[in-house]
Parts: C-alpha cells; structure tokens; sequence
C-alpha cells in the first residue's frame, strides 16, 4: 500500500516538473513573448487582489493596445496602434516627474520648449494646435476655440472662430502681419477699425518749407482756377486717388500742414492788403473833410 502511495506521488512530482515553465529574460538582447494558435493574444497584470490592472493585448485585425487602470477599475491611460485613438486622463510632464498641470512641458538644456513637426506634408498644413472649450460637453460650432497652425508656404495663422474659414491674425513668411485678411500687402495690414489712445508716426519732414523765402506760392487766380478743372486742391490727391491707393498718414498730415501753412501765408497777405486799402481810405475821408 505504502509503495503505490510512493510510487504516485513520484509520478506527480515527475509530470509537475514535465509542465512546469519556467521564464528566463537574459541580462542582454531582446525579449520575445508569443502565443500560438489564437489569433488574439492578451498579456495581464494583476494586482495584489486578482484584479487586471494593466494589459497588453494583440488583436486579430493585426492592431496592438496598451492600457492602464487604477485602483477602481478606471482606464488611465489607453495606447491603440494604427491611427486609433489613445488617451491619457492622468496628468502628463515631459521633461519633468512632477507635473502641476494636465501637460507640463520643462527644457532642462534650454531646447525648444514645445515643438510641433510635420515631414514632408502632402495635404493640409505642416501644423495644427487647437485648443477648445466645450461647456456643455458636446463640441458644437458654439465651441470656444483656439486653433493655431501653419500652411506649407510657411505662413502662422490663429483662428478663434471656426465658423470663419480666415484667420484673425497672420504672420507671412516675409514678416508681413494681417489682422481680419487673407494676405497683407503691407507690413501690418487690418482689415477693420483700429482703436488708440494716441498712434505715433515717424514723419519724414515736415512742411515749414512753405516760409521760406523762394517757395512758389500760388497766386489765388492759379488755386481758383486749377480747382474749377480738377476739383481738388493742389498738391492733394483726387477721390478717385484715394479710393484706390489709399492715404499715407504720414504723407496726408503733412499735405494738410502744407495747405494750412499755405492759407496762413494767404492771410497775412490779404491783411497787408486790408491794411494799405484801409489806409487810402482814411486819406480820402481827410481830403474830403477839407
């Protein structure tokens, strides 16, 4: 009785070790982990209570998953392969192990801080950053959003409306800025009203050259006449001008300075002119009183 009670339980030792696997990793090289016959395949980790707290999974549609629970079953953190969506629902730092905020980028050799690439693209921009508010959960087109990108001919734009297919603002690549266009033809370009306190601009002289002495002063006759044919005073743009070219603010006020100047000039001479015929006058009323 004693020997077969011996005898199996040598038999179960003998086909435990015949089963049993055992895994070894080597200190070098790379680690290979298949499972055959199923088209499937699923690698688990457990916590202390049984319970999966990570997975590694291979799908039949040739596809792979990577996901990570916390402590009451919540997926964390979600990596799908082959253009699948992925999410991270934990706070993310790059560059740092203690972020404050959702994403935390930090440079520590003083590198580009954050940097958004596109290689070589065949359709759409080179880059697209958008951010979006959605306070009623749902994206809608009354979503409140920030999108910034740049198109292949290197132009930075920011979009805030995306009801609006152009952008509020646009940095061309030759440094052009446009506000409310599509493409500036100036240094700043704004296709709306601008609002300031006070604008400076760097004139380039100004019109005191109306007082010097050899300045060509129109006779009144030549300014009478040359309004009747062109109906707009010398010097000075047309309508028609202005419409199509625009005014220089600079040029415009130095024009206008011009014309006061010239029109204080016309005064002072018809006050000389007052003052002689007021003084013939006087003379008559004495050879008169005689």
């Amino acid at each position: 009785m004693y020997q077969k009670i011996a005898l199996l339980f040598m038999a179960l030792m003998m086909t435990s070790a015949i089963y049993a696997q055992t895994n070894t990793f080597p200190a070098a090289g790379n680690v290979s982990i298949f499972q055959s016959g199923s088209s499937s395949r699923s690698y688990n980790v457990f916590n202390s209570s049984m319970q999966i707290v990570s997975r590694l999974e291979a799908t039949s549609d040739s596809t792979g998953q990577l996901w990570l629970k916390d402590s009451a079953g919540n997926v964390r953190v979600y990596l799908k392969s082959n253009h699948y969506p992925s999410y991270f629902m934990n706070r993310l730092g790059i560059g740092t192990n203690n972020p404050s905020d959702m994403l935390q980028v930090r440079s520590v050799n003083h590198d580009d801080i954050f940097s958004i690439r596109r290689d070589s693209p065949t359709q759409g921009n080179i880059f697209d950053f958008r951010i979006t508010c959605t306070p009623n959960g749902e994206r809608s087109l009354d979503d409140k959003s920030l999108t910034l990108f740049a198109t292949k001919a290197a132009d930075f734009a920011v979009l805030s409306d995306p009801a609006k297919s152009v952008p509020q603002f646009i940095v061309k690549k030759n440094g052009f800025v446009a506000i409310g266009i599509k493409t500036p033809k100036y240094m700043l370009d704004v296709g709306g009203t601008i609002r300031s306190k006070e604008i400076k601009v760097d004139a380039n002289g100004g019109a005191d050259f109306v007082f010097e002495d050899d300045y060509d002063l129109r006779s009144l006759e030549e300014v009478d006449k040359f309004v009747k044919e062109r109906k707009h005073l010398p010097d000075v743009p047309s309508a028609k001008e202005m419409e199509e070219d625009g005014v220089g603010l600079a040029e415009m006020n130095k024009l206008l300075l011009q014309k006061v100047e010239e029109l204080t000039l016309y005064l002072i001479k018809q006050q000389k002119e007052n003052e002689k015929l007021t003084e013939r006058i006087q003379k008559l009323e004495t050879l008169v009183e005689k």
